[in-house]
Order: structure tokens, then sequence, then C-alpha cells
């Protein structure tokens, strides 16, 4: 799997050559990607540079947490400014117990969000979440179809595990 942009830069044409697809010197690195389909179609992706991935990782982080502490807020505002008069005020019993639940809901949102928000998006929206459709970037298998829901959970959970800086090795 491999992020890429959106767009082909080159393809077979009707007369059956390729235009514009060369292969890359021997031990030249480069940021091509070529894929040819059952169809005998070529299409050649450039791959994402880490500058064009951490701008749509930052726009995801910032549009995932803005939507969900938005709807939280927003949730709590509701709670605090109808469910404790109707439930007696806040000295009683059941406005505390609502109040706990209500934060637990909260905690367990923030998980969700944090865990399943790249997955769910890049699995519904054909490789792509919101930050990078903004950025036009999109994740494709290396055979150039579109990842399927397992492919980006297991991306999204590794990714996760990669920014956790918590972990000890143990040594």
């Amino acid at each position: 799997m491999s992020t890429v942009d959106s767009n082909p830069t080159s393809w077979h044409s009707p007369d059956g050559t390729m235009d514009q697809l060369s292969p890359s010197p021997q031990g030249i690195v480069d940021n091509q990607l070529l894929v040819t389909t059952p169809e005998n179609i070529a299409f050649h992706y450039q791959v994402a540079g880490p500058f064009r991935r951490a701008t749509a990782f930052i726009l995801d982080i910032l549009i995932s947490q803005i939507a969900y502490w938005g709807l939280a807020i927003g949730v709590m505002l509701v709670f605090t400014l109808y469910l404790i008069p109707l439930t007696g005020g806040p000295a009683t019993g059941w406005a505390a117990s609502l109040f706990g639940i209500l934060a637990g809901m909260v905690m367990v949102g923030a998980f969700v969000v944090t865990w399943f928000y790249g997955a769910v998006t890049e699995t519904y929206f054909n490789g792509q979440s919101f930050g990078k459709m903004l950025t036009n970037l999109r994740v494709l298998c290396t055979n150039g179809n579109s990842i399927n829901g397992t492919q980006a959970t297991l991306r999204n959970f590794f990714r996760l595990l990669d920014a956790w800086p918590g972990i000890s090795l143990g040594f």
C-alpha cells in the first residue's frame, strides 16, 4: 500500500504505445509507481512525499478532533442546560449519575474517533480521508486498486503504534 497522487500522469495510448512511461535506471530511487491493469493499461502514479503526507495527517487530526469535541461540548451543554433542571438540579443523585454516564460516553467517543476515523474514512471514501481529499492524496494497493477495510484498519492501527513514543522495549 502506498499513498499516491490521485491523478495518473500517463497511460497506454490507443495505438498501444505507452505515453510518458519509462523505467527508472537501476540504483536510482524515484517516487513513481507504475501499475499495469489486467487489461494491459499502465498508470504512472507519483508517490507522495513526507511533507504532503504530514499535511494530510495534520488536517485529519484537526478535522476529526474539532468535529468530535464540538459535538461533545454541544452534548455537555444540552445536558447542563436542559437535563439537569429536569432531574431536580445539580444536587440530586440523578444529575451526578447522568453526568458520570455522559463523561464515560465522551471518553469512549474520543477513543473511537482516535482509533477508527482513518480506517472508516479510507474504507468508505476510496482510500481517502478528509485530509487526503484536501491534499489530493489517495491510498492504493501496490496493484493500483483501492484498499479494503482490513487494509485500512491495519494501516491506521500501526500508524497509531508508530506515533506512540511511550513504548519501552525493556532492554
